[in-house]
């Protein structure tokens, strides 16, 4: 636990930063991530036993990340094409013996899952009103699996998805649901007696911020079993080790891989 306090303590306030001032700085550190979590991605491919092409990979979720923050160029569609042709000839350059198609396919997929999905951080930032959509998602996403924990040691007795997480509960997913629709519905209330800064939540359909925070209460335990489903397939406890006390970048991030994108086309939704 007091490794877990101390890299929370070092971490929180770089990405605090970050999503305070975006543009670059959040883009780099989103990117970044992307990068990581495709290596981490890529160890789980080799403990299954397949051979991922490395560098194309990094280069390929980096640059999908990227992406966000031109949206109107219609990148995502170049770098995808591109990297399952450069992927092919890869595969092609290899010896006989060693060419594989599920080779081909783990090199795609893995940075098809961070650097796409990631994108979506960067997307939402960029928005007008991007920083404050930006703090729902995380609050949103911190809420549901903050209540779920302490809903399911409090009440926790019937498991939830046992086959890949045993220590789930249906009475922790409940709480977390609860609490994250809860606090979708007052986010504007709460904006509308705040700083006028909070002003562009504060005419947001409060029963809108509670169908986002339902969905987040969906989308941000699917990204959990999703990892857990990848991890399991290995047998291995975390994506990696890269953060002291918490794992892995994937380990930290799988919530928020399934719940960007939700809030990104929401906040779309819901402001017209």
């Amino acid at each position: 636990m007091r490794t877990r306090v101390i890299s929370a303590i070092v971490l929180i306030p770089i990405v605090v930063a970050a999503v305070y001032f975006g543009g670059w700085l959040w883009a780099a550190l989103v990117t970044l991530a992307a990068v990581l979590a495709t290596y981490e991605g890529y160890g789980l491919a080799r403990a299954a036993g397949y051979r991922p092409d490395l560098w194309l990979g990094i280069l390929l979720g980096g640059a999908l990340a990227l992406s966000g923050m031109w949206p109107e160029m219609d990148l995502v569609r170049l770098i995808l094409a591109a990297g399952i042709i450069v992927a092919f000839l890869t595969q092609m350059a290899r010896k006989a013996e060693d060419r594989s198609m599920a080779d081909w396919m783990a090199t795609i997929t893995f940075p098809l899952m961070a650097g796409l999905l990631l994108s979506y951080g960067i997307l939402l930032r960029n928005l007008d009103a991007g920083l404050l959509w930006t703090l729902v998602a995380l609050i949103l996403v911190w809420v549901n699996d903050s209540a779920a924990y302490l809903g399911g040691r409090a009440f926790g007795k019937r498991p939830f998805f046992p086959s890949l997480s045993p220590k789930k509960t249906i009475e922790g997913a409940i709480s977390g649901t609860v609490a994250a629709v809860v606090v979708g519905f007052l986010i504007p209330s709460i904006a509308m007696i705040g700083p006028e800064s909070l002003a562009p939540l504060a005419d947001v359909s409060a029963v809108g911020m509670a169908a986002l925070g339902l969905l987040v209460s969906i989308a941000g335990p699917a990204g959990d079993l999703s990892q857990s489903f990848l991890k399991r397939q290995v047998g291995v406890k975390d994506s990696g080790n890269l953060i002291p006390g918490h794992g892995g970048i994937l380990d930290r991030l799988d919530s928020m891989l399934f719940a960007a994108p939700v809030v990104y086309y929401a906040a779309v939704l819901l402001v017209g």
